[in-house]
């Protein structure tokens, strides 16, 4: 019933570092770990399943690497490593979506290395659209645009961190350096993408690093959120018609809730993601990396994503499918 448009090779929170395994107890008392070398061994299998299934578009939702806050040459060596695995593709459209780790490295090297392709070129601004398919845009989002912890952060970036979190009435103890937030001109545009896709008839997967919704028992916490993220949450649900999902990181636990029609889907990190266990799909349903087949149901033309090979495990619930029905 439903007839595949493309396929989607996706990963979030790789976090590579030449680092020692740090363990921590985080917010709600789970005990976890940060296994920062390890974590280049599972963007090798990515990379090898993405490439022998031949997906048609790779999407990396952010956090390519952990970075150092004192050695920015530090940062841009893990940045070459990771980036050499997945230049490998070269034959596939790589669509990267900047983190909060990511501004480790200057924006002068993102321009570079992560945003050098001229699918995601056109400014300096590291957000874009692209269209894989006819009927279909992707809007790829900067939710580090304006960040107090990057590594070239100045005092004019400070400042306007300070005005938008008053803008918007910002908790004060969601105010920090990997918390970032979007421009007024960025949301005006994710608008103008939106209401030109409407026009002319297009279906939309949303990426960001951060997710933007917290309603609902699976929903990623208050203090994992874009720190303006009512704001894009309000305009996504204008166009929750053409909206199929919003895709993101960041939580690396992993989240899931919907919102007005429209997926919230957070991928688990590569980062935690146990050594031990086996990176091959077939063997592990709890892999952190994925291919989502994009479809449309052939007699009502509504949009549906689907896993390919493997369930997405989050938080123990097993999703096999994501649909917008009528």
């Amino acid at each position: 019933m439903y007839e595949e448009c493309f396929k989607i090779g996706i990963c979030a929170d790789i976090q590579y570092a030449d680092k020692l395994n740090h363990e921590f107890v985080d917010e709600f008392g789970r005990t976890r770990v940060c296994f920062y070398k390890n974590s280049i061994e599972h963007v090798k299998a990515a990379v090898q399943y993405w490439k022998n299934h031949k997906v048609d578009i790779i999407v990396q939702l952010g956090d390519l690497i952990d970075g150092y806050k004192n050695s920015e040459s530090d940062s841009i060596r893990d940045l070459h490593h990771v980036l050499s695995l997945f230049n490998t593709t070269t034959s596939i459209p790589l669509l990267h979506v900047l983190g909060n780790h990511c501004r480790s490295v200057s924006k002068s090297i993102l321009k570079e290395t992560l945003f050098s392709h001229p699918i995601n070129n056109d400014n300096d601004a590291f957000y874009y659209a692209y269209k894989p398919h006819p009927k279909w845009k992707f809007i790829v989002l900067n939710g580090a645009e304006i960040s107090t912890g990057a590594i070239d952060s100045d005092f004019h970036e400070n400042q306007e961190y300070d005005r938008l979190c008053e803008k918007y009435s910002v908790d004060s103890k969601f105010r920090n350096g990997w918390t970032g937030i979007i421009s007024e001109i960025q949301s005006e545009w994710l608008e103008s993408e939106l209401e030109s896709s409407r026009h002319e008839n297009e279906y939309v997967l949303v990426f960001c690093h951060y997710p933007i919704c917290g309603n609902g028992e699976n929903a990623s916490p208050k203090s994992h959120l874009l720190a303006n993220s009512d704001v894009i949450l309000e305009i996504m649900n204008k166009y929750s018609d053409i909206i199929l999902a919003f895709l993101s990181g960041h939580d690396h636990i992993g989240s899931y809730t919907e919102f007005k029609s429209i997926h919230h889907i957070t991928l688990p990190s590569i980062l935690e993601f146990d050594p031990n266990k086996s990176t091959m799909p077939e063997e592990n349903p709890g892999n952190p990396f994925h291919i989502l087949s994009v479809q449309i149901h052939k007699e009502t033309g509504y949009p549906q994503l689907a896993t390919i090979h493997q369930p997405l495990v989050i938080q123990s619930v097993v999703f096999t499918n994501f649909s917008k029905n009528p």
